[in-house]
């Protein structure tokens, strides 16, 4: 084969390549626009992957059209009272979406704040939550740190920030937060993290950050005084508190079920520790100071 010919086709598979990549890139990322239901904004895309856009497109406009609602509602409590959203997009590269929704509630009593976030997989159509950023023990720790970290800075240099509760709010399952090129930002709506004259806490966290080795042994579990440790892990089917018969699912394999009569109300996704009292178990969740019977009723 002559040096022209072969030259040809490698100038030829090359630009096949381009192009192929080039399709990829422009699949996985879309238009925007703002568009009104009821005088709340959503946003609505265009791209070439149809079911991926219907599919997203479907999600933003029911959560505009289950705020229009809502504000009907809101609207029968007084005369001076409604809500109004706003839609932002904020990250829309390298194949995904975020989309932030901020709430405006006006009232007689003044105006508060909120955000919604929705963040979605283009080339799947797949709405991310914080779980799927955020997948190991490790990349929890280091996030919690990470956000801990910065918020502690600005308490220190004056700004009202309340630091007290930070991890209870990062380990709650669907946590807000939005993609940026380096990493995801956290944020906090009004109140949680700061008092609501201060509005929204965004914290940014670099997938560096996210995802770098940690050394040593994990942090050691709380003694108790006539209990011995047993295991740590975290609770991972749906958990709204203690309730005698709960079964509690564990991120180690194990399954534990409640044979205490407790009950408490506290929906999240806890970091729990079994101790053992005897020939008795005992399951101590994140949060809660009280300890409740369990029993072993399978392992993984």
């Amino acid at each position: 084969m002559s040096k022209v010919v072969s030259g040809w086709l490698i100038v030829c598979l090359i630009s096949l390549i381009s192009f192929a990549s080039g399709v990829d890139a422009a699949s996985t990322k879309v238009k925007t626009s703002v568009h009104y239901f009821l005088g709340q904004q959503y946003v609505q895309i265009s791209g070439e992957n149809k079911k991926v856009v219907s599919d997203i497109n479907r999600i933003l406009k029911a959560d505009a059209q289950l705020l229009a609602w809502a504000n009907m509602e809101y609207k029968k409590s007084g005369e001076h009272t409604s809500f109004r959203s706003k839609a932002n997009t904020k990250y829309n590269k390298n194949g995904k979406l975020s989309i932030v929704n901020t709430i405006y509630l006006n009232s007689e009593g003044g105006q508060t704040i909120s955000a919604s976030t929705f963040n979605f997989d283009l080339r799947t159509g797949e709405r991310l939550e914080l779980d799927d950023v955020i997948k190991t023990e490790s990349q929890k720790l280091n996030l919690i740190e990470a956000v801990t970290s910065q918020l502690v800075k600005r308490e220190s240099k004056g700004d009202p920030i309340f630091t007290d509760h930070i991890e209870f709010y990062l380990t709650q399952s669907n946590h807000s937060f939005y993609y940026y090129d380096q990493g995801i930002v956290i944020r906090f709506n009004p109140g949680e993290v700061g008092p609501h004259s201060e509005g929204f806490v965004d914290a940014k966290v670099d997938y560096t950050t996210i995802n770098k080795k940690r050394n040593g042994p994990p942090s050691p579990a709380p003694t108790i005084p006539g209990y011995t440790y047993v295991t740590k892990s975290h609770i991972e089917n749906e958990f709204t508190g203690f309730d005698y018969g709960n079964i509690y699912e564990l991120a180690n394999g194990q399954t534990w079920k409640q044979v205490g009569y407790v009950f408490y109300y506290n929906p999240s996704w806890p970091e729990v520790i079994i101790y053992q009292k005897g020939s008795k178990y005992y399951l101590k969740a994140e949060y809660i100071d009280e300890l409740v019977e369990v029993e072993l009723v399978g392992t993984d």
